[in-house]
């Protein structure tokens, strides 16, 4: 089956899609209540001052670098292009923690707690 019209995104066009006959659709799982730990530490998240803070702590529990900005994207980028992270599972966790944390920036939610 071919979609009827081509994709645009920002202005730029895309081939059209086609969407083949019996494909599976998988039903997703609960995050596992248990992680493992990224060997290259974990983070803590603040929002304060205007700015979203993103702490590395090791496995000393020493805060050892801190990365800050105004949107989840461009704060998980930056931590992915300096490979601050290794684990796929800790990169979809920060981003969907920093984008909490930048709702509440933007006061679209009333109350931020890292989870």
């Amino acid at each position: 089956m071919k979609i009827a019209k081509i994709i645009e995104v920002k202005g730029k066009k895309h081939s059209p899609i086609f969407i083949l006959k019996n494909i599976p659709e998988i039903n997703a799982g609960k995050r596992p209540e248990f992680i493992t730990l990224d060997k290259k530490g974990y983070f803590l998240i603040k929002v304060e001052k205007g700015f979203i803070y993103a702490g590395q702590v090791n496995k000393k529990n020493e805060m050892f670098r801190i990365i800050k900005g105004k949107n989840a994207d461009d704060i998980c980028h930056e931590m992915i292009n300096r490979k601050w992270i290794t684990r796929l599972d800790h990169a979809a966790y920060l981003g969907s923690e920093l984008k909490k944390a930048e709702l509440f920036l933007n006061k679209k939610i009333k109350k931020y707690v890292q989870e």
